[in-house]
């Protein structure tokens, strides 16, 4: 029971931690411990094949990002207070980018939840003061980085 409430303290710790745009309740797929994401809501098999394939697109995802930002803060002019403010501005949009598809994989997870689970997220949400992402019918695909 005491390893269940650690987890479950942790879950609360990432979905307030993790926030996007101040309020979002995010689920940090991706993050360093899926176990515990697996643990507290309860996925069935299904479910969980389903999340290790999408963190592996998130990897891949994020390793194609990472390197557009080192090309960015290797090829970018950053001499003048101009130019670190366009590198700033440019690195703002990657950044963005980032976060609005994290969202977007935390979306497709949520999507694959049954009530049960879907209650579970609303009250941990709730909990951490946050406000539960709505999920859509359908999920439009995920853009890969070029």
């Amino acid at each position: 029971m005491n390893g269940y409430f650690l987890r479950l303290m942790t879950l609360i710790t990432v979905l307030a931690a993790y926030g996007v745009q101040g309020q979002d309740c995010t689920l940090g797929l991706g993050g360093s411990d899926s176990g515990v994401i697996v643990q507290v809501f309860q996925l069935n098999e299904e479910q969980q094949s389903k999340m290790q394939g999408w963190e592996g697109e998130l990897q891949r995802y994020h390793e194609g990002m990472a390197d557009k930002i080192r090309q960015l803060f290797d090829t970018h002019p950053q001499n003048t207070t101009e130019e670190l403010q366009q590198l700033a501005s440019k690195y703002r949009v990657l950044k963005d980018e980032i976060v609005a598809t994290a969202v977007a994989y935390d979306r497709k997870l949520l999507a694959i939840f049954n009530q049960r689970q879907y209650q579970r997220y609303q009250e941990l949400c709730q909990e951490a003061g946050r406000q539960p992402m709505d999920v859509p019918l359908s999920m439009p695909p995920i853009a890969a980085p070029d």
